[in-house]
């Protein structure tokens, strides 16, 4: 990653070379005491993350460590993709009694229904939400002894996930 600074903002790349090699993720810095806004491109979703094309789990543990890292809880968080509430029901599915992920899917889907984005998330929000930000808390309930291969698997059920519409289309 490399730093610039254009007129008051500072923006730091980081690569993310889980989704594809060459991606690359963007923490701008406003003046002030505005919040940090990170536009995460395919690589970090609210409560999810992009497909593994190129590269893998370990790619995206790797970078998940240098954001904990470099980002305050108050970071907002932009992705390229709109899939909060099938990415919320997913979490849900993966951590049942996580009640933060409850109240996120009723902000979100109170959101969609109001034809509103429901970005952008925030750093904290995720950590508290997005399940593959959270391999050293479900390695255990997947019977792993590894992060990374916690995130592995979540991304491979993830792959095949389905939300339960209980047949009348609409996500139950």
């Amino acid at each position: 990653g490399g730093e610039l600074t254009v007129g008051q903002l500072t923006i730091r790349a980081f690569a993310c070379r889980a989704h594809t090699t060459d991606h690359l993720l963007f923490l701008v810095q406003p003046p002030g005491d505005s919040p940090p806004l990170l536009f995460s491109g395919d690589s970090i979703f609210a409560a999810g993350c992009g497909k593994f094309f190129e590269g893998g789990a370990s790619e995206f543990h790797r970078t998940a460590a240098q954001l904990r890292a470099h980002l305050r809880p108050s970071t907002l968080v932009f992705s390229g993709h709109e899939y909060a509430v099938s990415n919320l029901l997913f979490a849900r599915s993966a951590e049942p009694a996580n009640a933060a992920i409850d109240k996120k899917l009723l902000w979100a889907s109170e959101r969609v229904k109001k034809r509103l984005p429901a970005q952008p998330s925030d750093w904290q929000g995720e950590l508290d939400t997005n399940p593959f930000l959270r391999g050293e808390l479900l390695q255990d309930a997947l019977g792993l002894t590894d992060p990374v291969a916690a995130i592995a698997v979540l991304r491979k059920q993830k792959d095949g996930w389905q939300p339960n519409t209980g047949g009348s289309g609409k996500i139950a």
